[in-house]
């Protein structure tokens, strides 16, 4: 059901795109695959609360559990200015740390 709300809304933003909506301002991660997780392979501006490393779960409270970095990436893009919640598990911690963060082009 979580993996079908997570496909749900990246075909909302594709069809947004598609529309010509603006959807090209993001958070400023760079994602990648390994052994089945998500992790931050890199941040464009230093964050207090985010790590390369970190293990992205969910997006604004959805699991994001079987779904491809590229596929999280392009769900994290958004209109400029507008606010995404983003939970991650980093390295050697049980409980997700949520930051939220404010799209940006």
């Amino acid at each position: 059901k979580a993996q079908e709300k997570a496909y749900g809304e990246l075909l909302r933003l594709v069809n947004r795109q598609e529309e010509g909506l603006n959807t090209s301002a993001g958070v400023g991660l760079t994602l990648v695959d390994i052994d089945d997780r998500v992790v931050i392979k890199s941040i464009s501006e230093p964050h207090n609360l985010l790590s390369e490393g970190d293990q992205v779960c969910m997006l604004d409270r959805t699991p994001l559990a079987g779904i491809p970095a590229d596929n999280i990436a392009t769900m994290l893009l958004g209109e400029e200015g507008s606010v995404v919640i983003l939970s991650v598990l980093k390295p050697h911690e049980d409980r997700y740390t949520h930051v939220t963060l404010v799209r940006s082009a």
